[in-house]
């Protein structure tokens, strides 16, 4: 199976025990509203969904500023880490639909995430694990022993999924890296959020003890997200585009256009986003499930 690259190294070589993370600091609430406020103007996905956090005392966890779905760690102000959203339609990963079709499970709109994913899901680990050892083992030779993390059972939001991860170790037990993985599906989305530490690399954390001790509270922060993405309920039906728009497979994640709609088309309006930046709209023709078109006053206004 072909991993997205995004998706960043994750992979399971052997189920071996790991150091042990230097001993947790209390953690602290910090408190942050279920449901944004509709005037948040940032495709961040964190600043739509994160629910109440905690952090190790002296730390604070928030959305990073910028679009980029990225929730920032911090220790005062000094940056800690960050842990990164990815969203992949599942149209783009043929390989998963065969996984899907295998565990006995089709993809398309649910009312609720079906837990018969979880089958599929561990596949799709179990591949996706496989293809980084060798990468790893081609890289690390015998300098750096690869070492699997345990995978476990955990909640994605309201989502049923998967953590997993590894460790790159060096011969004094030293962690020359780790990377720590969730994944999830909705029927329509593969949610993947990673955390990791490898030095040099942006967006690492500053070290593994650090990254070790903040996986505590990322547990319940990932099992409060409200995930699936969330839509609200919309008095508007109908929309005439102002110009020719791109349709995304799901807000606040660029670059994912499954289609277009021209200026001066009517579009009927299913929903609307948190942020209320996007209309949520019909895929077109040969994507199923639900789409996004922009909701900005220069791009579309309502039609009676």
């Amino acid at each position: 199976m072909t991993v997205p690259p995004e998706a960043s190294p994750t992979a399971i070589g052997s189920a071996t025990a790991l150091p042990t993370a230097t001993a947790a600091r209390p953690a602290t609430p910090t408190a942050l509203p279920t449901t944004p406020e509709p005037a948040v103007q940032s495709d961040n996905l964190f600043a739509i969904i994160l629910g109440t956090v905690t952090a190790p005392e002296g730390w604070a966890v928030r959305p990073c500023e910028g679009d980029a779905s990225l929730l920032c760690v911090w220790e005062g102000e000094e940056a800690v880490g960050t842990a990164e959203l990815m969203l992949y339609p599942i149209e783009t990963l043929p390989d998963f639909q065969e996984m899907l079709s295998s565990a006995g499970v089709e993809p398309g709109p649910l009312e609720e995430p079906a837990p018969e994913f979880l089958a599929a899901l561990q596949e799709f680990v179990a591949d996706y694990h496989t293809s980084f050892e060798t990468d790893r083992q081609a890289e690390y030779g015998d300098r750096v022993r690869y070492s699997r993390l345990e995978t476990q059972e955990v909640m994605v939001g309201e989502m049923p999924g998967l953590r997993y991860g590894f460790a790159g170790l060096e011969p004094d037990g030293g962690a020359y890296e780790r990377w720590v993985t969730t994944v999830a599906f909705d029927g329509e989305l593969l949610y993947i959020l990673v955390a990791f530490y490898r030095p040099g690399e942006p967006s690492s954390f500053r070290s593994d003890a650090d990254l070790q001790e903040f996986l505590p509270q990322l547990t319940p922060i990932v099992a409060r997200l409200q995930l699936p993405i969330p839509v609200l309920q919309t008095e508007v039906n109908l929309v005439r585009t102002l110009r020719d728009l791109e349709i995304f497979r799901a807000y606040g994640v660029p670059g994912n256009p499954v289609g277009q709609v021209v200026a001066g088309q009517p579009v009927l309006v299913t929903g609307v986003s948190l942020n209320r930046r996007y209309w949520r709209v019909d895929c077109p023709a040969g994507t199923s499930g639900h789409c996004w078109i922009s909701a900005g006053p220069d791009a579309t206004e309502p039609t009676p």
